[in-house]
């Protein structure tokens, strides 16, 4: 299919699926309708998403299309998520169907004091007497206690306070050892960190004594971090555990101009060093220190990427990818440039991947190329093939996803033309668990609820790969070979207080011999260890601009063909995905390409040997031997195409919480395991406030603890913070005149139905009529009289006062002026006492454009109407030349007529007014009536949609009635409203009463 074909398919799978929103008086959401097409031929498909709220307008159910459905149809009331607020409105339980339930009390301080969850885990938190976290005691479900964290903190006096370290924590008991906070700038960053390992791997017990927590400790192993900032807060160097100075410089704006690397032994790596930004601040080149030049183009319409090209110092090209959107921005194509057109068995492979999406944004078909001895997706990578042009090693294949209402893959079929396959699978009947058929048998609804613990948590992989949990729902282990002895092969992950992995270990059994290997992960290096090579490596990281670089050290078991120190430059798509791997001398390493959800499609190295040390492939992020990629918050599947648990944040990515990035994973990327997002590529690299929250939040069964997070730097807050405070400033004005433009349109409202009221009055009663011509007569004479006699006295003591004929003139003119406001000032008066009624039916008196138009002058006010009235003189409608020419009429008659000119004013006036009596009884107002009656129900809509946009944005989503906004509270506003919708309802029946007596009439006529 060519990219026009598939533009146009695209467009007619997205025509006609509007998304709606149902909301009720308050403004909270009660529905969410969207659309889902898979086919550009095929009926729209609804998807209703059901939210819930009590009297607080706090949200206590939420349901998905899927589970909606089933509680319309009776046969489930439980949605996907509620909760239960207590007195006090905190969460006291919360039940999902996807992750279980959770009970959380607070004290009265409102801290998480207790929570228990689904699995039985009771998690118990103290606080110290200046209410800082002190210590986390978990019970499980057989329960045996254990204190699982201890916080210490520096002393409150002079010498601490003027270390900066007055009150601040130093020292972080947790399951994987602990963590020493030794220094502090002034503004609290930390400056220098030591990290001691568990002297056991099995989960702590920690006493109350800091000499007892020692002695659980490694005695002689202490890793050392050392962190220097610049006057903003930016990180300009880090020296590793190790001794590796990691050092950074930033250009005026804050963006990254340079990297640095300088080893433990003394040596120089310039990592990148040119780095060049357009006006959005998005990356335009970067060169690294191998002489790699990567460029970014952008579409100057949109700003989306179009080109992403690395090529080495002499202009050869390394990757090369081009970029084509559809209108709503979602990838519909991706060239490899650099890549030549192959064939092989009766196939053109090109290096292009096309997309399709459905009408709600998820992906439905990919097509793209593999290795020709590709087979079912598994937890295995495919066979390493060598760097070459061999056209036999890809050919072509085609995937197609199909979903359930609730974004639950139910199908995945693959087809290359060699080996087709098709994978099934089943999801339990009310929630988003799901398992995959395994040898061509689907499992059933109590083979699905058994695979999966109380908290939602997967027991086992594949077949013989169990899983194990801890009490966080954090994975602990994951056995791949399982023997009778208990020496199983298996892979455990210890994790620090920030819900971060710290250790990884290994455990292999091998002719009646245990091997094991080991992962430290620390600030900017990894320790990795194997027993049976003997091999300790250094993988020193460090952030190379936009990129990535790795460093491997040998300590010891340096395989003979690899040089020590081997830099490695990964070069990535546009999701972060390493695609390339390069020398210092620009060699190519590896490369690789991927599956839309992440398993490895094709992948070729220099050798066996370099390819083993490739950590980082999908998303930029670590792929363990299970096959699993580590997200930081959770572990994802790619072969499954879904993550193992759910979400730990809960429903802030939607309410499947094991769907991964809702569907679309070649236009979102999630970063943390945690919520789906833009890909970053580009764009300055600086966290974002949800990421920050996330990444510092300790989960300790429930209990949200900001503690030792991994925040942004100082300037990239501070940064954040200014931009914060003047979008606010801006949103504040704008919404400020929002607000004053509601309250006109109310005001205007009260007067244009009571004009309209006394209009339709005047039409069925001709002696009413003729009252109200009389009460006009009264009120043009008095308007006139009063706005000639005082305009002629101030133009006479303007001319007495100037002199000559220039006061003659400004005399004229300034009387003019006055004599107008005057008359405009009386007709308010009159029009407020009722005295000037309005004869003929007005237009637009429930025209939401001229309501509104009427309300920017603020027409109810005597100003607004004094500058409305001179508006209505500029000739640029029919309408409005009438009014110029009755005005001039009236002034230039004036003037010539002299001591009579009051009575040419009273004259055109009085003519005026009897046109308007003169088409009322003609009977001409029938359908200014209808009309009338057919702007009702739009004015009222627009009313209650700025209303409800006033009301959410000051009052935040609770809508408060007692949050005040300049003069009056929210209740005082949606009451005005309230009475405003009443009037017009009034007005509407009357209007239609009216039709209704005389449509028969005029059809007689």
């Amino acid at each position: 299919m060519s990219l026009l074909q598939s533009f146009n398919e695209q467009i007619k799978i997205h025509a006609r699926t509007p998304g709606l929103m149902v909301t009720d008086p308050r403004g909270l959401v009660l529905r969410t309708v969207g659309y889902c097409r898979r086919e550009p031929e095929a009926i729209a498909q609804p998807r209703v998403h059901a939210h819930w709220y009590d009297a607080a307008a706090r949200p206590i159910a939420q349901w998905d299309p899927r589970q909606f459905a089933h509680f319309q149809n009776a046969r489930s009331e439980t949605p996907n998520q509620q909760t239960v607020f207590s007195l006090s409105g905190m969460p006291l339980q919360q039940r999902s169907v996807d992750a279980g339930w959770k009970v959380i009390v607070h004290d009265v301080q409102g801290r998480v004091s207790d929570s228990w969850n689904s699995n039985g885990t009771h998690t118990h938190t103290s606080y110290d007497h200046f209410s800082r976290l002190s210590a986390t005691i978990v019970t499980d479900a057989l329960g045996a206690a254990r204190t699982v964290q201890r916080l210490s903190y520096w002393a409150i006096d002079q010498a601490h306070a003027a270390a900066n370290l007055c009150g601040a924590i130093s020292r972080h008991d947790d399951e994987s050892g602990t963590l020493h906070f030794d220094a502090y700038t002034q503004h609290g960053q930390l400056t220098v960190q030591r990290r001691r390992m568990l002297l056991s791997t099995l989960p702590p017990d920690w006493p109350e004594s800091e000499s007892a927590r020692d002695a659980l400790l490694e005695p002689d192993c202490v890793y050392t971090t050392a962190t220097c900032f610049d006057a903003v807060g930016a990180v300009l160097r880090m020296t590793d555990a190790k001794g590796n100075r990691h050092d950074h410089r930033y250009d005026l704006s804050g963006l990254d101009r340079s990297s640095q690397l300088r080893t433990a032994a003394g040596v120089v790596h310039d990592l990148a060093n040119v780095i060049h930004y357009n006006a959005h601040a998005q990356l335009v080149s970067q060169t690294y220190g191998n002489g790699i030049e990567t460029r970014h183009e952008y579409c100057d319409r949109t700003q989306r990427l179009t080109r992403l090209c690395s090529r080495r110092a002499s202009g050869e090209r390394l990757q090369d990818l081009r970029y084509e959107h559809d209108p709503a921005g979602s990838v519909l194509a991706i060239t490899d440039a650099s890549q030549a057109v192959r064939h092989f068995a009766n196939q053109r492979t090109e290096p292009v991947s096309r997309f399709t999406y459905d009408s709600l944004g998820q992906l439905i078909a990919a097509t793209g190329r593999e290795s020709a001895n590709a087979t079912a997706q598994s937890p295995q990578l495919p066979e390493l093939q060598p760097l070459s042009d061999d056209p036999s090693l890809l050919r072509n294949y085609t995937q197609t996803f199909v979903y359930d209402e609730a974004g639950n893959l139910t199908q995945l079929r693959h087809v290359n033309g060699h080996r087709n396959w098709t994978r099934h699978m089943a999801v339990a009947r009310f929630s988003n668990r799901v398992l995959p058929e395994r040898d061509g048998v689907i499992p059933d609804e109590a083979q699905v609820i058994a695979g999966f613990d109380s908290n939602g948590n997967l027991q086992q992989l594949e077949p013989g790969q169990q899983l194990v949990w801890d009490s966080y729902s954090q994975l602990h282990k994951v056995t791949s070979v399982v023997r009778n002895d208990g020496l199983d092969d298996c892979e455990r992950y210890i994790y620090g207080s920030d819900g971060q992995r710290v250790r990884k270990l290994t455990s292999a059994q091998v002719k009646s011999v245990t091997h094991s290997a080991q992962v430290r992960y620390l600030p900017g290096l990894e320790i990795r260890t194997d027993s049976r090579s003997g091999e300790e490596l250094h993988v020193v990281i460090t952030q190379a601009g936009h990129g990535n670089v790795r460093m491997l050290h040998w300590e010891a078991g340096k395989p003979s063909a690899l040089a020590n120190d081997q830099l490695r430059y990964r070069l990535d798509n546009h999701l972060g995905s390493a695609s390339l791997e390069v020398d210092a001398q620009a060699r190519l390493l590896s490369r690789e390409e991927y599956y839309p959800f992440g398993g490895t499609a094709c992948r070729a190295g220099r050798n066996a040997l370099e390819a083993k040390y490739k950590i980082i492939r999908y998303s930029g992020k670590e792929r363990d031997a299970s096959g699993l990629y580590y997200y930081g918050s959770r572990y994802y599947a790619p072969w499954l195409q879904r993550w193992i648990n759910p979400d730990p944040s809960g429903d802030i990515d939607g309410l499947n919480l094991y769907c991964m990035v809702g569907n679309d994973p070649i236009n979102k990327v999630d970063h943390h395991g945690t919520n789906g997002d833009e890909p970053s590529t580009g764009k300055p690299k600086k966290p974002s406030m949800v990421d920050d929250f996330l990444l510092g939040v300790v989960q300790m069964g429930g209990a949200l603890n900001v503690g030792l997070s991994r925040r942004g730097s100082r300037r990239d807050a501070a940064a954040q913070r200014q931009q914060h405070t003047e979008q606010k400033l801006l949103a504040d004005r704008a919404m400020q005149r929002k607000f004053s433009l509601l309250m006109s349109m109310l005001a205007l409202t009260k007067i244009n139905t009571g004009a309209a009221d006394e209009s339709l009055h005047n039409m069925e009663d001709k002696g009413d009529l003729a009252l109200a011509l009389g009460h006009r007569m009264g009120a043009i004479v008095l308007s006139n009289v009063s706005s000639s006699g005082t305009g002629m006295l101030v133009g006479a003591a303007t001319g007495l006062m100037t002199g000559g004929p220039v006061g003659a003139v400004a005399g004229a003119v300034i009387g003019g002026v006055v004599g107008k406001g005057v008359s405009i000032a009386t007709d308010k008066a009159m029009e407020k006492s009722g005295v000037k009624p309005q004869l003929q039916l007005r237009t637009g008196s429930l025209n939401p454009h001229s309501v509104k138009h009427e309300g920017i002058y603020h027409k109810e006010s005597l100003a607004g109407k004094f500058a409305y009235k001179l508006r209505g003189f500029y000739p640029d409608s029919k309408k409005n030349a009438v009014n110029l020419g009755l005005e001039l009429t009236k002034q230039v008659g004036s003037k010539l007529a002299g001591p009579a000119g009051i009575a040419v004013k009273i004259g055109v006036d009085a003519a005026k007014a009897g046109y308007e009596t003169a088409q009322v009884l003609d009977g001409k107002n029938l359908d200014k009536v209808q009309r009338l009656a057919d702007d009702a129900p739009k004015l009222m809509r627009e009313l209650y949609e700025r209303t409800v946009e006033v009301a959410n944005y000051y009052g935040t989503d609770q809508t408060d009635p007692g949050q005040r906004i300049n003069s009056i509270t929210l209740g005082d506003l949606a009451r005005k409203m309230g009475k405003a919708m009443d009037r017009i309802s009034a007005t509407q029946s009357n209007a239609q009463a009216y039709i209704h007596a005389h449509r028969n009439t005029r059809n007689a006529a």
